[in-house]
């Protein structure tokens, strides 16, 4: 049963490995560009660790740290392609302009009611006795 999962997860990443090879060859330079810029991109896990230790006051392990940090670099990247989106329905070219960013976090919050869109449970308790 443990070889069939293996094999699985292989033939899995090699497809994945595939499709990316084909999404790339058929990106524009300007794509490929913002792409590599995309990867060589972090956000510093112990800037992360310090905001996560001053919001919730509890010092976070750096497993932690490195996940909200992939998180807060996708969400960056929604928030870029927004507001990529609104400069070409402006006409603007160039640089991102504050307005633009302001704009597509405008109406991503207007999309999704809140940053993360969790929903309160409404007095029902994650966890009873």
């Amino acid at each position: 049963m443990a070889e069939d999962d293996y094999t699985a997860q292989l033939s899995w990443q090699s497809q994945s490995k595939e499709n990316l090879h084909v999404l790339m060859q058929n990106f524009t330079p300007e794509q490929h560009d913002r792409y590599d810029q995309y990867r060589r991109s972090a956000i510093n896990k112990n800037t992360v660790r310090k905001f996560i230790n001053h919001t919730l006051g509890t010092n976070p392990s750096m497993n932690v740290a490195q996940v909200v940090a992939g998180f807060s670099k996708v969400f960056v990247g929604e928030m870029v392609e927004r507001a990529r989106a609104i400069q070409a329905l402006k006409g603007d070219t160039g640089p991102l302009a504050p307005d633009h960013l302001r704009e597509a976090y405008r109406k991503y919050l207007q999309e999704t009611g809140a940053v993360g869109a969790a929903r309160p449970l409404r007095g029902k308790k994650l966890f009873a006795r």
